[in-house]
């Protein structure tokens, strides 16, 4: 992390999100302050990727995972691997 208050903040998300795993609006706040606020792109994908993991069905989540994708410039094959797995895993009985 880059200072004690970026700590701070992630810390009260994570605390948050602890609780309230299932509220999209949160995890939309703690990726985008990862994305913006932190900037490290290892970290800000990771949450994104637990983002949407926690709730498939938010479609901005997942805009917003695939505009990290492109912010940070990761390889095209991220892109399709997500796509085919993200779906696949949430709607598979």
């Amino acid at each position: 992390m880059k200072d004690k208050e970026s700590q701070f903040v992630c810390k009260a998300c994570l605390k948050s999100l602890m609780e309230n795993c299932l509220q999209d609006d949160l995890w939309m706040d703690y990726t985008k302050y990862m994305d913006y606020g932190v900037k490290i792109p290892d970290m800000s994908l990771i949450v994104h990727e637990r983002a949407v993991r926690n709730c498939p069905w938010s479609v901005k989540l997942w805009v917003g995972y695939v505009k990290a994708l492109e912010r940070f410039e990761q390889p095209q094959e991220n892109n399709k691997i997500l796509g085919n797995s993200s779906w696949y895993g949430s709607y598979k009985s």
